[in-house]
């Protein structure tokens, strides 16, 4: 018999427990997030070398590393008294540089830059069902069937009515269906604003695929990933599951950014941009060489793909817009 709880609960188990997916799987057979990606360092590193001169000390924490694909390629591209932080709960893997420091909990107090790159749609979350009877949590068991439960709490029920809007008054009917439902991300408003309260100066950057208000999806987001593909959600382990993040809860910081992965990447000067047919005959190596880094760069400011992904930008005593300045083709 299948035993029901609320999703936060069981996507924990699912992701986190011992025979979790984070526990057992590499993730890296199963989809390829932007810090997989040399062309994403790359624009990584410029920002650190933005801020480097505006700090005493630069510490780079990663949150949710994975196998620490991100600071392998950035410790070939920063200087060496730049601190290198991966926060994980696996293992460290045995290939990575030794200047890359291995901890399963983000350092308590430090300076610098702050990376959650794909981290925060893992962040377990409850759902929300709208009844006949009104908004109840939805259980779900490890198959992913799923049933009405108990009716909300007070502080759920108050985060909703902050951050989920009303349906349009032509939709509003959708409130008493079934499939309407609304995640609810508290949890990861909670995880954001404890690691960056550990930033005592420099900047946090969140990346994730998501949404704001005014584009709040109507039906439920969660979903499976296995073996680079997208699957419905199985909670036993075997799956990758995601959901998509509420990134204007997020931050309560005034000078917040909030802007589209492609403008980012721009904004360091990932174009996409091809090289010059003509050098294909003067130089053939680097010609190629040129093409598969355009290729990379154009993966990650496409629109259709990484490039809609989300960044949010905070600033602690350091201006976003100075670690991204408009680029000059925006």
């Amino acid at each position: 018999m299948s035993t029901f709880a609320r999703w936060a609960t069981v996507m924990s188990e699912s992701l986190y427990g011992e025979e979790g997916f984070y526990r057992q799987s590499d993730p890296i057979e199963h989809f390829r997030t932007s810090a997989h990606y040399w062309a994403f360092a790359q624009a990584v590193a410029r920002i650190i070398d933005r801020l480097t001169p505006r700090l005493d000390e630069v510490t780079v924490v990663d949150v949710g590393a994975g196998r620490g694909e991100l600071l392998n390629r950035l410790a070939s591209l920063v200087t060496a008294d730049i601190r290198l932080i991966a926060v994980e709960v696996r293992p460290r893997p045995g290939d990575l540089p030794q200047r890359v420091e291995w901890r399963t909990e983000t350092p308590s107090r430090f300076s610098g830059l702050l990376l959650a790159c794909e981290l925060l749609d893992n962040i377990p979350l409850d759902v929300a069902v709208q009844t006949p009877q009104g908004w109840r949590y939805e259980e779900v068991d490890r198959t992913g069937a799923t049933r009405p439960g108990p009716k909300l709490s007070h502080t759920d029920r108050a985060w909703i009515e902050k951050w989920w809007p009303e349906p349009h008054p032509a939709d509003a009917d959708e409130r008493t269906e079934p499939n309407f439902r609304a995640e609810i991300g508290r949890p990861r408003d909670q995880l954001w604003r404890d690691i960056t309260g550990r930033l005592t100066h420099g900047a946090a950057i969140a990346i994730d695929y998501g949404h704001t208000r005014g584009m709040r999806p109507q039906h439920r987001t969660i979903t499976g990933y296995r073996h680079g593909r997208q699957v419905p959600p199985q909670l036993d382990g075997s799956t990758d599951i995601t959901a998509h993040v509420s990134f204007d809860s997020l931050s309560c910081h005034p000078s917040a950014m909030l802007l589209p992965q492609r403008e980012a990447l721009l904004r360091c000067g990932i174009t996409g941009q091809r090289p010059p047919i003509t050098q294909a005959h003067i130089d053939p190596f680097g010609y190629a060489t040129a093409l598969g880094q355009a290729s990379e760069e154009a993966e990650l400011i496409n629109n259709d793909g990484l490039g809609a992904h989300w960044w949010l930008v905070e600033g602690i005593d350091v201006p976003a817009e100075e670690l991204l300045p408009v680029h000059e083709e925006n």
